[in-house]
C-alpha cells in the first residue's frame, strides 16, 4: 500500500533556483573582496560549490517519477520563497501528483485558509 505524501513546499529547482544560487555566489564573493580576509582557498572552494549547486542538470527530474506514493502538492500564487512552477513541475514530475495553488497567498497558504487546507487534505488523504 502506498502512503501519501503531502509537499507543502517544494525544493528551488530550474531558473528561480539558478537565480538565487547566482546572486548567493555574487554577494558571498563581494564579502569576502570587501572584507580583506585571508582564505586560503577556502572560500572560492564554497563558492565553486555553490554555483555548481545550481545548474539544472540533464534527466535532473528523473527521480521524481520514481515516486509511487499518491502526492498532494501544495503552493501559493505570490510565493516568493518558492515559486509556484516548482510545484507545478513537481507535479508533472510525479506520478499520481495533484497540485493545490492557493490564490493571494504567500508563503504560507496553510496558515492563511487554514480551513480550507484541512478540507484539501482531509480530501486528498481520504481518497
Amino acid at each position: 500500500m502506498n502512503v501519501p505524501v503531502v509537499l507543502i513546499t517544494g525544493a528551488l529547482t530550474g531558473i528561480g533556483r539558478a537565480a538565487v544560487v547566482e546572486g548567493i555566489t555574487k554577494s558571498v564573493a563581494l564579502e569576502i573582496a570587501k572584507s580583506g580576509i585571508r582564505v586560503n582557498g577556502v572560500a572560492p572552494a564554497q563558492i565553486e560549490a555553490i554555483g555548481k549547486w545550481g545548474v539544472q542538470r540533464e534527466g535532473s527530474y528523473e527521480y521524481l517519477k520514481t515516486i509511487r506514493q499518491p502526492t498532494l502538492v501544495v503552493n501559493d500564487d505570490n510565493d516568493v520563497i518558492i515559486y509556484s512552477i516548482n510545484s507545478w513541475i513537481l507535479q508533472q514530475n510525479i506520478p499520481d501528483a495533484q497540485l493545490i495553488i492557493y490564490p493571494d497567498a504567500n508563503h504560507g497558504s496553510q496558515y492563511q485558509y487554514p480551513g480550507r487546507f484541512v478540507r484539501h487534505v482531509s480530501g486528498f488523504l481520504t481518497e
